[in-house]
């Protein structure tokens, strides 16, 4: 049928005819019987769409006899005369006065003058949603069809759909059928069909109970594509299981002791500067994580700060949080934290928490920075509502609560010298000198009234009381550079003792009041450089006190977490080890480590204190096991690659390290970490990237092993060389695929693509191109390559087998890795200029259109290329997992 535009049809109209006129014969006959009529409705939106130029020419009939037309970028405008009733078998009159346009090509790309031009025009109805135009009353060749506007309704969308099972959701009425519809993209196993009917069976979450996935739908006969979101509830999802180096705090306040999973035993909060907020728990003689909350706080992680608190009155410890964005609330240890208060016009600076065990356990103090200057804010931790606000001077860095006077309610306390009543507001003292760089508030002399006690970070410590308003007195250290002080009994008289910590390299003083003048009663050594956070508190759960200690933030080497027995002599009882300092972890896979254990398994290149590589295994429950050091590992190297190596149903591992300089390939057990095969070093040579496959159909895997600028395939059974191929330039990824069952190996590096044949034990270049790809995959669906062009880009392009271009796409992030599942993408990503603004995400991402159709939330740092690995049901797990690694953190979704 020839396709008509609207100045195309006023052109044929006006050319026929004077402009098509009408009929003698109305469809009457010659005999008595009257004709039956018939009456049809113009009024609404019709549509065609126009193959050729994939254009949908819109057109508006109003109830107010105009009309409009939307022909690609055309907009015509004008009155309309229709003739509602005609005999039946007859045609509407339809007249056309065109008022206005925009003068835009058309759908055709045509552009024409019509203003002032009128067109009549004669149409039937061919069904309730489709019309016919014709050029006269009597014409019997269609010039066009519309089609009625099928609209969507959205409303069914509103309900959530549940995880794992089928869904069928209607989106049109019953008496419309859509004409080619089309899912432009969505989740992996969505269709969409004629009648309008979404049908899906949602896979399980990754990352939270809720999630939204985008899609979107067109059809010939509807108006626009729809860009529609559905949501998926889980109950059966959990948060990642997440694990990280020991964390310490960087600043002072920020670890505490308390029962924060209501198992009634303590365990030791901790925050740290890259955004970690972890729990340590004793076991046996020694401590390990057993929580971290998995993703990034909201807001530059280098500010973080921490209080515990009973908010919700539920007897068990509440975290709250405060970054720069705002204050919140973790409640509950399985679910993400709540916002408490955000502002975007302020900055957070710190936060207080209830000190006296008599008051509301509601209240926070909290310090921040505006427009209004720095100002301290009394806010109820549940309702987020805030009390009173009180401007203090620029010198305020901390703020405290707690009951520092001779009333029964609070106070709020600032290391710049402001006391406040948390009742009245009223500014109960102002000490201009300020009481110091790092404060306390703490009953040192047992008259049931808090002291201030603060310390510059050069200086004296001083005691301060409101009651006197003032300086009661000072005291000096053996080393007078200090960065903590805290408040605490620790023995058995009703007193507090004030503890002191050293910056740089000293110890940790316990100071007691005695006859109203300070004594030193014991000191311990910081272990390492400089001290962070001091608490107490019974976190072994003996029945006794222990004082915990961050160290080595400010130095080179290892950040330890230290413990101390409180006794007649107290002494050092714990500290970190250095394979809990581990860090820059790399996901190497997963597999059945031994009968029934299934787990993940990371390679840490180093530690914080420059020790060597080490591989770690965590199952599904947390627990980890750490190999010894492999070697030293001068050159870095973190690749690896889980596999059964002899195929005896046990996970193996194949790996790359090095002593000093001299590199080697290990293949090791995963239960036992016993070395297998490997081990003697060559000089210069740096290994990076590892593979497998079972070259020569022995049974046994074969190690494919990148060094810089060479690829060797070797069998390690045999201890041979199968082949070797040398680049010119550095080799960035390796992929093994197969296709009609023969396999492939393909070998990117900065400035080519190559993809091998693998055949007798060699490798047979098939094809070859100048790409650059930094990560590259496989969809087998349409047989593609897809490559994503590494760090600093955010461009992802498919291939087909013989490296030629098919579709780029392009994201609003840098993508950092990714995978292929099924048709679509996971895309490992970062956003943000700045390092505080950054943000780490996974996400679902449609290969075609370049839409992202889930995304996860804010991670703990970056995910690196080949960090990423998704873990099908089917392999020995009940559900769909992800297990990668990011620079700070080892996760696996559950």
């Amino acid at each position: 049928m020839l396709r008509k535009t609207a100045l195309s049809l006023l052109l044929l109209v006006t050319a026929a005819c004077g402009g098509g006129g009408e009929s003698s014969d109305n469809g009457s006959n010659s005999g008595t019987t009257t004709p039956v009529s018939v009456t049809n409705d113009i009024t609404g939106t019709w549509l065609e769409y126009v193959e050729e130029f994939d254009c949908k020419e819109v057109y508006q009939f109003y109830s107010d006899s105009t009309f409009s037309v939307q022909t690609g970028g055309e907009f015509i405008e004008g009155v309309f005369t229709f003739e509602n009733t005609v005999s039946t078998g007859q045609a509407h009159k339809l007249e056309l006065t065109f008022e206005s346009q925009n003068g835009e090509a058309d759908c055709q790309g045509d552009r024409g003058n019509i203003v002032g031009q009128i067109a009549t025009l004669f149409i039937k109805f061919n069904s309730d949603h489709q019309l016919s135009f014709y050029a006269s009353v009597d014409a019997v060749e269609v010039i066009t069809e519309l089609d009625r506007n099928v609209p969507i309704d959205t409303n069914p969308l509103s309900t959530a759909i549940l995880a794992g099972e089928r869904a069928s959701i209607s989106l049109i009425q019953e008496s419309y059928q859509l004409i080619n519809p089309q899912l432009l993209y969505g989740p992996q196993g969505m269709t969409f069909d004629a009648n309008g009917v979404i049908h899906w069976q949602p896979d399980n979450l990754f990352f939270t109970r809720e999630q939204e996935y985008n899609f979107a739908i067109s059809a010939e006969n509807s108006i626009e594509d729809k860009l529609l979101v559905v949501r998926v509830v889980d109950d059966l999802a959990q948060q990642p299981l997440v694990r990280t180096g020991i964390e310490i705090p960087y600043s002072s306040n920020n670890l505490w002791v308390a029962d924060f999973d209501g198992d009634g035993k303590n365990e030791l909060l901790s925050s740290s500067s890259e955004g970690v907020i972890s729990l340590l728990s004793h076991t046996g003689a020694s401590y390990r994580q057993e929580w971290v909350y998995p993703y990034a706080p909201i807001g530059d992680s280098r500010t973080l700060k921490t209080v515990a608190q009973d908010i919700n009155h539920d007897n068990r410890t509440d975290i709250i949080v405060l970054s720069d964005h705002g204050l919140y609330r973790i409640t509950d240890l399985s679910k993400p934290m709540e916002t408490i208060y955000e502002d975007e016009t302020l900055t957070f600076l710190d936060v207080g928490g209830n000190d006296n065990s008599n008051a509301s356990s509601d209240d926070l103090v909290m310090l921040t920075f505006g427009t209004m200057g720095h100002q301290v804010h009394l806010i109820n931790a549940n309702t987020g509502k805030i009390k009173f606000s009180y401007s203090v001077s620029a010198a305020t860095t901390q703020v405290r609560l707690a009951n520092v006077d001779e009333d029964e309610q609070l106070e709020l306390v600032t290391n710049s010298g402001y006391v406040f009543d948390s009742i009245s507001g009223e500014n109960e003292w102002l000490f201009f000198s300020g009481f110091g760089d790092d404060i306390s508030l703490g009953d040192i002399d047992g008259d049931g009234v808090a002291e201030i006690v603060g310390a510059p970070r050069w200086g004296k410590v001083s005691v301060y009381s409101v009651i006197s308003k003032s300086l009661l007195f000072d005291m000096t250290t053996e080393r007078d550079n200090i960065c903590t002080v805290k408040t605490a009994n620790i023995d058995s008289d009703p007193d507090s003792e004030i503890l002191i910590g050293n910056c740089q390299w000293g110890y940790i003083y316990a100071v007691d009041v005695q006859e109203e003048k300070p004594v030193e009663v014991w000191r311990l050594d910081l272990i390492e450089h400089s001290s962070s956070s001091i608490v107490t508190g019974d976190i072994d759960n003996d029945g006794a006190d222990e004082i915990v200690w961050g160290s080595g933030h400010t130095s080179s080497g290892p950040d330890i977490i230290a413990v101390a027995d409180l006794g007649v002599e107290p002494q050092i009882a714990w500290s970190s080890e250095i394979e809990q300092q581990l860090l820059r972890f790399t996901s190497s896979g997963w597999g059945q480590i031994s009968p029934g254990n299934f787990s993940t398994v990371f390679v840490a290149p180093s530690s914080s204190s420059h020790s060597g590589q080490r591989i770690i295994v965590m199952d599904n429950l947390g627990e980890l096991r750490f190999s010894d050091e492999t070697a030293s590992n001068w050159n870095r190297s973190k690749h690896a690659k889980v596999i059964d190596y002899n195929h005896d149903g046990y996970a193996d591992i194949f790996l790359g390290s090095s002593d000093l300089y001299d590199g080697f390939l290990l293949v090791k057990e995963l239960d036992t970490f016993r070395t297998l095969w490997g081990g003697e070093g060559e000089q210069s040579k740096d290994y990076g990237i590892i593979e497998s496959l079972d070259v020569d159909g022995d049974g046994q895997e074969d190690l494919l092993a990148v060094s810089g600028t060479r690829i060797q395939l070797l069998d390690v059974t045999e201890q041979r060389l199968f082949d070797e191929k040398v680049f010119g330039s550095h080799i960035t990824d390796l992929l093994i695929f197969e296709r009609d069952g023969i396999n492939y190996l393909s070998v990117s590096t900065y400035s080519e693509v190559i993809i091998y044949e693998v055949s007798n034990s060699k490798l047979i270049q098939r094809t070859r191109e100048n790409i650059y790809c930094e990560r590259i995959g496989y969809r087998t669906s349409d047989a593609s390559l897809i490559c994503s062009e590494g760090t600093g880009y955010n461009k992802i392009t498919s291939y087909d087998l013989d490296l030629v271009p098919r579709v780029s796409i392009a994201l609003d992030e840098e993508v950092t890795d990714f995978i292929v599942v099924d048709d679509n993408a996971l895309v490992a990503s970062r956003s943000g200029v700045y390092s505080n603004e950054e943000k780490f995400y996974i996400s679902e991402v449609d290969l075609t259109t370049g839409k992202i159709i889930w995304q996860g939330p804010n991670l703990l740092g970056p995910i690196y290329p080949r960090s990423l690995h998704f873990i099908n049901k089917t392999d020995s797990f009940d559900r769909n997992r992800l297990t990668f690694s990011t620079e700070n953190a080892m996760y696996l979704t559950r």
